[in-house]
């Protein structure tokens, strides 16, 4: 039951590989300090009372593959462009949050993207095309959003759970 802010100076733990701390009552932003963490595999922040946008520097993290957990927050803003930087991400879940904008393009250069948890939050716009790049995506989950347009062919070329 970890409470408070994070401190920003957590982000010198340049070395760690693993920061997990999901399921707190912290509150208040992600710091961008957390961006420092050059050595990150996976990354959990769910189940909080986090605010704000989504930090630009946590996808510029080169190794962060694993997982990157953010949903059960109240994160708003749009999904940052620079999440096409992980490029072997293999789990992304930022459902549950007041999430807003279209869903990035860039979102398609996430190669290893096995994954992918967007549900209960406000996006908008249509599936982007450069997702049909995905090819190990196993589930996805876009229900509960403002979306619109047709569903695109290239979903029903994938072998995945589609919600």
């Amino acid at each position: 039951m970890l409470s408070g802010a994070i401190p920003s100076s957590l982000g010198q733990l340049s070395k760690l590989n693993y920061l997990d701390f999901d399921s707190n009552t912290f509150s208040g932003r992600i710091p961008s300090t957390l961006g420092n963490m050059t050595n990150l595999l996976a990354l959990g922040l769910s189940d909080n009372n986090f605010t704000g946008r989504i930090p630009i520097e946590i996808f510029n993290i080169p190794t962060l593959s694993g997982i990157l957990e953010l949903y059960n927050n109240n994160l708003e803003g749009s999904i940052p462009q620079e999440i096409g930087n992980l490029k072997n991400l293999v789990e992304f879940r930022a459902y549950s949050n007041k999430l807003s904008g279209e869903i990035p393009s860039t979102l398609g250069e996430c190669l290893l993207l096995q994954n992918l948890y967007l549900q209960n939050n406000m996006l908008t716009g249509t599936i982007p095309f450069p997702l049909s790049q995905w090819k190990g995506l196993e589930n996805l989950d876009l229900s509960r959003n403002n979306l619109s347009g047709k569903i695109p062919e290239f979903l029903g070329t994938l072998a995945c759970s589609i919600i």
